[in-house]
């Protein structure tokens, strides 16, 4: 790197120096100064003074060239490796916060499956949702509780994982279930009907459990 950046201000100075019939206005000055770096930069600053302008700016095409080669890879490298963290940041998983516990309860009272529940009941977290998890298990899920008694619908945008999403109506029973919901997909899924509750949980807990319509829940908030 010293003999590179030696040469191309070596280049420079002896470039700047030339008058326009060829000759070198103080020849030799670049190679006495060749063994340090900051030598050929201090001479050839202290010189410019004794160059027109025109040949002074032509000198400096090499030291542009340098700066081009060398910064902008830096510069690409930095942005890269800036970017690459933003996403293992962003990739971060986000627990499930425990604000209840949540059975799925067969018909004669038994209990097919015990999840944990972080509970959305507002407009910001419904709208939230599951967005940005980027794993799940079988012992946890998300409950949403909803106002008013009516159809939803419910999307997968930004959500990197496949959910079975459980519609639940005003008794708390399964009304219908969209099973392994597409990942970061605009597809729409519906309730079919009005409905009170909806729970999401990992793709496959539908099947593993063997939770179907019919099959009702029965939920608790945890005291904080």
């Amino acid at each position: 790197m010293s003999l590179l950046i030696n040469g191309l201000f070596a280049q420079s100075l002896r470039y700047a120096q030339k008058k326009p019939n060829g000759h070198v206005w103080r020849e030799g000055a670049a190679e006495r100064e060749k063994g340090s770096i900051l030598g050929s930069l201090g001479g050839f600053l202290m010189r410019t003074d004794r160059v027109p302008k025109k040949y002074f700016f032509k000198s400096l095409i090499p030291l542009k060239m340098f700066l081009v080669f060398f910064f902008l890879p830096a510069l690409m490298f930095y942005a890269c490796s800036f970017s690459n963290q933003e996403l293992l940041d962003n990739k971060t998983d986000i627990p499930i916060r425990m604000d209840g516990k949540l059975d799925f309860v067969r018909f004669d009272d038994s209990v097919a499956a015990s999840i944990n529940i972080e509970i959305a009941d507002t407009p910001k977290t419904q709208t939230k949702g599951l967005m940005g998890r980027s794993s799940l298990d079988y012992k946890n899920g998300m409950l949403f509780v909803f106002e008013s008694l009516k159809p939803q619908k419910f999307l997968m945008k930004n959500t990197p994982i496949s959910l079975d999403i459980i519609f639940v109506g005003e008794k708390g029973c399964v009304v219908n279930i969209a099973e392994s919901a597409t990942p970061m997909s605009d597809r729409i899924y519906r309730s079919k009907g009005p409905i009170k509750y909806v729970v999401e949980v990992k793709a496959g807990f539908v099947k593993h459990f063997k939770i179907d319509k019919g099959i009702c829940i029965r939920w608790r908030r945890l005291k904080v």
